[in-house]
């Protein structure tokens, strides 16, 4: 384990020279608090606009509950778009820039390699997404209705779990790939296939479903049936996409 720590703080320090201790968080609090502020001046954008005269728009004022989940669906587009172009080059723009031969010379571990990766890609977007979504619940308050702060926080942990499978496949891809964009986009691809996929046919038991799940814990303060299930599938795959990212590197002899 002394070892997992040791590269583990040097990624750790990788991100922030890199700045993704700074930025990804920035990016992930405006997302945060757009949502609500927009919802909150929208009757006064929508007065300002040029309309013909006698126009009547009515929008119904959207609860704060629905406002958090708007702002968990910008997570989902944007923030999975960001979060994967921050960390899709973690293994092959180490292996093109000479810098995984180097760290490789010593006797470290496959596997605790790419964990490592795995867990710093994790705490900046954990991190991140705890600002963020604290910051939507903040302004939700605020400026347009109450929202359970326990909502907030199962809704949050379920969501996060979304994060991490899509990361432990980026990070598989990274050490199969040598291009960055094709890991970008096979693992935006298989994300977004994966939650369509799951919404046509029904798939209540799929890790696809979570960001759903995660609406509805904010709206209703539980989710369907088959929750635990879905839990279970994508923490196993999590595992998996991270056992094979270690294969794939060994198998690759980098050194």
């Amino acid at each position: 384990m002394s070892q997992l720590a040791i590269i583990y703080r040097k990624e750790l320090l990788e991100t922030w020279r890199n700045r993704k201790w700074i930025w990804i968080p920035l990016v992930f609090i405006l997302m945060g608090v757009m949502q609500p502020i927009s919802t909150y001046f929208m009757p006064q954008i929508l007065k300002m606009s040029t309309m013909p005269a006698g126009t009547v728009i009515q929008i119904p004022t959207p609860s704060g509950a629905e406002t958090v989940v708007k702002a968990l669906s910008q997570y989902n587009l944007i923030g999975l778009l960001v979060l994967v172009l921050a960390f899709m080059g973690s293994v092959s723009g180490e292996r093109q820039h000479g810098v995984l031969q180097l760290v490789m010379v010593k006797p470290v571990s496959f596997t605790m390699y790419v964990l490592a990766k795995w867990l710093s890609a994790v705490s900046v977007s954990l991190v991140s997404l705890l600002l963020g979504y604290v910051a939507t619940w903040y302004y939700t308050e605020q400026l347009v209705g109450r929202v359970p702060f326990l909502r907030i926080l199962s809704s949050g942990a379920v969501y996060a779990l979304w994060i991490l499978l899509v990361l432990a496949l980026t990070i598989m891809l990274s050490s199969l790939f040598d291009s960055a964009m094709a890991t970008a986009f096979i693992a935006l691809a298989g994300a977004a296939l994966l939650s369509v996929f799951t919404s046509l046919f029904h798939i209540q038991w799929s890790p696809g479903n979570i960001p759903s799940m995660a609406e509805q814990l904010v709206l209703a303060g539980k989710a369907d049936s088959g929750f635990v299930a879905s839990m279970l599938i994508t923490v196993a795959l999590v595992g998996v996409f991270l056992a094979l990212a270690a294969w794939v590197f060994q198998r690759r002899d980098v050194v």
